[in-house]
């Protein structure tokens, strides 16, 4: 997503929240499980960081915020 230009104009133009999985390459259950563990943390990023926004989610359910308020982050911030 990082480097994908129209998903990335997508987020901006819709003024949007995405958290999406470092890996995509995991069955349903354990992106599942990913999500839920990351709940909490998604939450604090939403509340933290203004639209349009992206963050990557772990396995473990840690959450790094790449892009907010529209513009890409220099460092991702951790949450």
């Amino acid at each position: 997503m990082r480097r994908n230009a129209l998903e990335l104009t997508a987020i901006r133009t819709g003024g949007v929240a995405c958290f999406s999985l470092g890996h995509g390459n995991l069955k349903a259950e354990h992106m599942a499980q990913a999500f839920i563990a990351a709940r909490r943390k998604m939450e604090k990023a939403l509340r933290r960081f203004d639209p349009a926004m992206t963050a990557s989610v772990t396995v473990t359910g840690h959450v790094r915020v790449l892009m907010a308020a529209g513009q890409l982050l220099a460092q991702p911030k951790e949450v």
